[in-house]
């Protein structure tokens, strides 16, 4: 079923991007940019619950009191299109900075190039960041709120949040508009050019505004809001090994008010969750016997934890802890291990070329053994 509303979804959803394509164009000479910019919000808002009625990707918004009528600068983290398509909602009228060759696909950039975006060149930061400067002063004096993604790319969730550009703070101070900044999950759910939509609910926090006098600063007054709130949303997915387990779990989360603490109960699903999570703990790792493999997880590109049993994988974890690709904790103090998970929850790992060379050598290193048995 699951695969079912993706594949209709996505068949919608192209078709509906050219038709609406079409009907900006058709209508670009004759009426103003507002006009347009409101079509095009009413067809992401019908694509919005399309979503979420076929793939269960619903979406839960906090903070949207601090986005009033008057001319700021949206600045939000970016994984995907989802984010892409939402924020244009917020605010009309309103510009997106966006890469210039968006605009050479046919029909889509043709329409896209009739709602009046900021493009430019990312592979000449300087001349852009001068650009978006520039052109945005001039949207901003007419009344024009900015949409811009200062991260300059799609950072996948497990890396974090990149460093931002200062052309948004510079667009700030120099035209005394505010910061609001944005922050979201919803590359968890919505994977950047990945056809399958994963059920969940899109976590969206928008701040209060941001001024200052110092472009830097109040860059990195954004940044540091959309960091804070980007490892506040995260949450904890239990897997129990054993489904009698499930039920008496789950009645002490819903006791306990945990909020942030998912019980799954669907037994050969782990991998879509470990696609979803930056770090994973093998709890069986901390009762006595042989462990937990590591590297499922570790395949889709999660920091693996792991308790002191694990005697099996011995020699993978002492590999992996080498590579800072795992982290043995050799304490069964709970609080212990609750801090340490914390302070790892704050990190930016991007590993994803030391995971896959690990893989990738200790593929070959089965395959070299395999041949020399059947040598034999």
């Amino acid at each position: 079923m699951k695969y079912l509303g993706n594949i209709i979804f996505n068949i919608i959803f192209y078709i509906s991007v050219v038709i609406a394509s079409f009907i900006i164009i058709l209508l670009y000479p004759f009426i103003s940019t507002i006009s347009l910019q409101n079509i095009a919000s009413r067809w992401v808002i019908v694509v919005l619950h399309l979503l979420k009625f076929l793939c269960g990707v619903s979406w839960k918004v906090t903070g949207i009191e601090n986005i009033t009528e008057n001319p700021c600068i949206l600045v939000s983290n970016h994984q995907g299109q989802w984010e892409s398509f939402y924020l244009q909602t917020l605010l009309i009228p309103s510009s997106s900075i966006i890469k210039k060759e968006l605009l050479f696909i046919p029909v889509f950039g043709w329409a896209l190039a009739c709602l009046k975006p900021i493009h430019l060149r990312r592979s000449k930061k300087y001349k852009s960041m001068k650009k978006v400067i520039k052109d945005g002063a001039k949207k901003l004096q007419k009344g024009t709120s900015i949409i811009i993604f200062p991260e300059g790319t799609r950072t996948n969730p497990k890396v974090g949040i990149k460093k931002f550009s200062n052309s948004c703070g510079y667009l700030s101070v120099n035209n005394g508009v505010p910061i609001i900044p944005i922050c979201h999950n919803s590359g968890l759910y919505w994977k950047n050019k990945k056809f399958l939509k994963h059920k969940g609910e899109v976590k969206v926090h928008i701040g209060k505004p941001i001024y200052g006098s110092d472009p830097k600063m109040v860059t990195e007054a954004a940044y540091d809001w959309i960091k804070l709130k980007f490892n506040e949303i995260h949450e904890v997915v239990i897997i129990p090994r054993h489904i009698q387990y499930f039920e008496n779990l789950n009645k002490k989360v819903i006791s306990e008010n945990l909020k942030k603490i998912t019980i799954h109960n669907k037994f050969g699903d782990s991998m879509s969750i470990f696609e979803r999570s930056k770090i994973v703990f093998m709890g069986g790792s901390l009762i006595e016997h042989g462990g937990q493999n590591p590297l499922e997880p570790l395949s889709h590109g999660c920091f693996v934890l792991s308790g002191s049993f694990n005697k099996n994988f011995e020699e993978i974890y002492l590999d992996l802890e080498k590579l800072n690709l795992c982290k043995t904790m050799n304490s069964d103090n709970l609080d212990l291990i609750s801090n340490q998970i914390n302070n790892l929850v704050k990190v930016d790992f991007n590993n994803s070329a030391e995971i896959e060379n690990f893989i990738s050598t200790n593929r070959n290193s089965l395959k070299n053994i395999t041949e020399m048995i059947e040598k034999c």
